[in-house]
């Protein structure tokens, strides 16, 4: 659904310059910070908090950044 409504917003962008979008030119993916477990784990225990999310059941949320460049139809 992301990359239908990004392609949707690239389409838009386009026509506000009169131009249509052709083929994709590149697509690149943002680094995406991460905290090494480890660390997070040991600072978990030394709080007393790991017992309290053992069992955690909430939604999990995975978000990425992608850059897609396209050609412009001629």
């Amino acid at each position: 659904m992301a990359i239908k409504d990004a392609k949707s917003e690239a389409r838009e962008l386009a026509s506000a310059f009169d131009a249509k979008l052709d083929r994709v030119y590149s697509v690149n993916f943002a680094d995406a910070p991460s905290i090494p477990t480890p660390y997070a784990r040991q600072s978990m225990i030394e709080s007393g908090r790991a017992h309290k999310q053992a069992y955690n059941v909430s939604d999990i949320v995975i978000s990425s950044e992608v850059f897609v460049t396209y050609l412009i139809k001629q």
